[in-house]
């Protein structure tokens, strides 16, 4: 089984082989076997824990900005894409982010969804040092399953946005986005995330841990 990203202008591609240890079905299905190494992003950009920029005044954990497709539309949709925050808390781990979109000369009703960008609203986060890949909790299907079963789980996983097609992203609005995904047993120091397939990754994303405990 391998993991294996490829960057390029805007996109990844993220290829898992998943064997999901020790779930069956339904919630508290997320983690998969993995091999090989994530590559960070070209262009990331590392921020305090304040920002003024175009995501507001709130925790940035590592930013990036990219020029995506929009879905046969002539022309490119700018997004900034922000990493806010990886956090665990005894058997969960949450992660936060944000999206915004910003197109010069674009009518100001315009809206954009992740489909119309080749985007899927899946988050992964991955563990290299222990070759894991870490996926939502879904209440359906199972990641590990027939792509029948994956689709069920990506419908009912616990994050938001959880739609390829809803909601439609307004022009220049922030979209906060978050996932629920299975904690890392390992407690590793950091991980890399891709907050939705098509994103290249954070790499290298410290991990902080409620209880403090190491």
């Amino acid at each position: 089984m391998r993991a294996r990203l490829r960057t390029g202008t805007g996109t990844v591609a993220l290829a898992v082989g998943l064997a999901l240890a020790g779930c069956t079905g339904g919630a508290g299905q997320g983690e998969s076997s993995a091999s090989g190494e994530p590559t960070s992003a070209a262009g990331q950009t590392e921020s305090g824990a304040e920002n003024d920029g175009a995501v507001g005044k709130k925790a940035v954990l590592a930013e990036q900005t990219l020029a995506m497709p929009k879905g046969g539309v002539e022309g490119q949709a700018t997004i900034t894409v922000t990493l806010r925050s990886v956090e665990v808390a005894g058997d969960t781990m949450e992660v936060l982010w944000a999206f915004r979109w910003d197109e010069d000369g674009a009518p100001p009703t315009s809206k954009l969804t992740f489909y119309d960008m080749g985007l899927s609203a899946v988050t992964s986060v991955i563990d290299g040092e222990n070759l894991k890949v870490y996926r939502p909790f879904c209440t359906k299907g199972g990641w590990d399953a027939r792509p029948f079963d994956q689709a069920m789980c990506s419908n009912s996983q616990i994050a938001a946005p959880r739609s390829n097609t809803d909601p439609e992203f307004p022009i220049h609005g922030v979209i906060e986005a978050w996932a629920l995904l299975p904690a890392p047993p390992e407690r590793p120091e950091t991980v890399d995330v891709v907050p939705a397939e098509g994103i290249p990754p954070f790499g290298g994303v410290e991990v902080t841990y409620r209880d403090a405990a190491k």
